[in-house]
């Protein structure tokens, strides 16, 4: 396919904002297809399928496909070009404000899969978008930026290690696979990208009713992750003072001292208890 061409029949401009690069190397989208371990006849939602260089080979593997587009130019593409599109199998709008417990129950699922060369400018949003939707999802096949990909894989001691690598963790295993250079994509990406999967726990690592609470310290803890925890958490979560801040985190287990890049989810959650415990 040459993207440039059609993008230019539709009238389209790629938008570096949007964070459009548009994957064109049908290998590579057989690869992330492959990767996803996806059965025939399985629902799948691709997410920002743009011209349909992955949507081609999903289809090529017998999934019951619909795509989420924005772009209503690509749209109308996809419709014309894949048969199998249905207008009502291409869902027009943000994916992000898609129900995915709506969309599954509609496939007569309890969960689906998702599919996506994710658009950079969008990746932590959309990440975030399908671990909220986690009992829905059984898994999430995404191309990313591969520092993000990264990122989302680290454990506690890494620097790259983070409030979005403590969420993933809670709701999910994640497995990297290829990498794929700035060359497959047009325009040409100046960063490397890498497939990531994302399998769905049974059951997430903090119960539901202590999930707020649970982000509430974790992004207090990373928003200021250069301080110790004693003086992130007093500072981001003021509603109890230093000094009782400092009995929490010793009655927990966790020195005062460290810094959140060193703690695992459960001391987060051992955190949230004790600060749940204060009322």
């Amino acid at each position: 396919m040459n993207v440039k061409a059609v993008l230019e029949s539709l009238g389209v401009q790629p938008s570096k904002r949007k964070g459009q690069n548009f994957l064109y190397d049908p290998s590579i989208a057989l690869q992330l297809v492959h990767f996803a371990k996806l059965q025939p006849g399985e629902a799948v939602l691709e997410v920002g399928p743009g011209l349909g260089t992955l949507t081609k080979a999903l289809l090529s593997v017998g999934t019951n496909l619909s795509v989420a587009e924005i772009e209503p130019a690509f749209c109308d593409y996809l419709e014309r070009e894949f048969e199998e599109l249905t207008p009502e199998r291409v869902l027009r709008g943000d994916a992000r404000k898609l129900d995915l417990a709506e969309f599954a129950k509609a496939q007569g699922q309890e969960s689906v899969s998702v599919v996506s060369n994710v658009p950079y400018s969008f990746s932590s949003d959309i990440v975030l978008w399908i671990l909220q939707a986690h009992s829905h999802v059984r898994s999430a096949s995404l191309l990313l930026q591969e520092e993000f990909a990264n990122r989302l894989c680290a454990g506690p001691g890494s620097r790259t290690y983070g409030a979005i690598s403590v969420q993933r963790t809670v709701f999910a295993e994640a497995v990297l696979g290829p990498q794929v250079p700035g060359s497959c994509f047009h325009p040409i990406a100046n960063v490397s990208s890498r497939v990531l999967r994302l399998e769905m726990r049974a059951e997430p690592l903090v119960p539901t009713e202590h999930q707020t609470a649970f982000r509430d310290v974790v992004r207090a803890a990373f928003n200021q992750r250069r301080k110790t925890l004693l003086n992130a958490l007093s500072s981001g979560l003021p509603s109890i003072e230093k000094p009782r801040w400092n009995e929490l985190l010793l009655n927990s287990e966790v020195d005062p001292k460290r810094r959140a890049e060193t703690l695992s989810v459960e001391e987060f959650l051992r955190l949230t208890n004790a600060m749940l415990a204060e009322g």
